[in-house]
């Protein structure tokens, strides 16, 4: 059911003090980060996140871009996974799975990273758990 309440701000706005809450904020989530950012409110940033009309491929394909022209042309990716350990469970993705930094099998949380690169530049533009 969507919401019938009006937001103010633009989505640049929140955009940037979501940004601005993963620095700022000992934890990450929406909650913490909308207490340690300024004029900021849990409501606004979880509405940006979960159900404003942004366009989430050219999102995510912006940063694809900017590397491209960074680094120039023809440029490579590179595609790498790293393992992270983990104490508990609470986290997303963890579970007892490869550690290549440990070299066994361990309680982690793995992420794929992609990364342009030319002559000694490199961007990460994508990372999934």
């Amino acid at each position: 059911m969507r919401s019938s309440l009006k937001w103010t701000g633009s989505v640049e706005d929140r955009a940037c003090q979501y940004l601005q809450g993963l620095f700022q904020s000992s934890r990450r989530n929406v909650e913490c980060m909308a207490e340690a950012v300024a004029n900021s409110d849990y409501q606004s940033l979880h509405h940006m996140l979960s159900e404003s009309n942004r366009d989430r491929r050219g999102v995510r394909r912006q940063p694809v871009v900017d590397a491209n022209a960074h680094c120039g042309y023809p440029s490579a990716q590179l595609l790498d996974e790293s393992a992270f350990e983990k104490k508990g469970e609470m986290s997303a993705g963890v579970a007892r799975q490869w550690n290549g930094r440990l070299g066994k099998v361990d309680n982690c949380q793995v992420g794929l990273f992609a990364a342009v690169t030319r002559d000694g530049l490199a961007s990460v533009v994508d990372a999934e758990l």
